[in-house]
């Protein structure tokens, strides 16, 4: 749950809190652009699912990253881009792991017998 008092903060200062280790104010980060991020990803695919998996990973990255945040651009475009690449790496890792033919299993037919010589 996040503290209310987080939510007076604009998105710099909770960037600036989590990379000196507040991990609550990446709580109100998330709060806060989670449903855009959600609708956003709807856009792309009605699996709920692999959004949450998407989700996951791109707040993921952005906590990781979150030194990388440049406070002179707005939080909600960089969580964005970050969610979209995500979905993006995301749905080529899944039409080539579809497209590996070593990702196909063989029909095995337990009906067969073998017949003794």
């Amino acid at each position: 749950m996040v503290a209310n008092n987080y939510e007076q903060y604009d998105d710099c200062t909770l960037a600036r809190l989590v990379t000196e280790g507040d991990s609550v104010a990446f709580d109100a980060l998330f709060a806060r652009h989670s449903d855009a991020i959600h609708t956003m990803l709807l856009k792309y695919t009605a699996n709920t699912d692999d959004i949450n998996d998407v989700m996951q990973e791109a707040f993921m990255k952005a906590y990781l990253k979150i030194g990388l945040y440049n406070p002179k651009y707005d939080f909600g475009a960089w969580i964005y881009t970050i969610a979209r690449n995500t979905f993006v790496d995301f749905s080529r890792l899944r039409k080539s792991n579809a497209l590996n033919p070593q990702n196909i299993s063989p029909e095995i037919d337990n009906t067969a017998q073998c017949s003794s010589p």
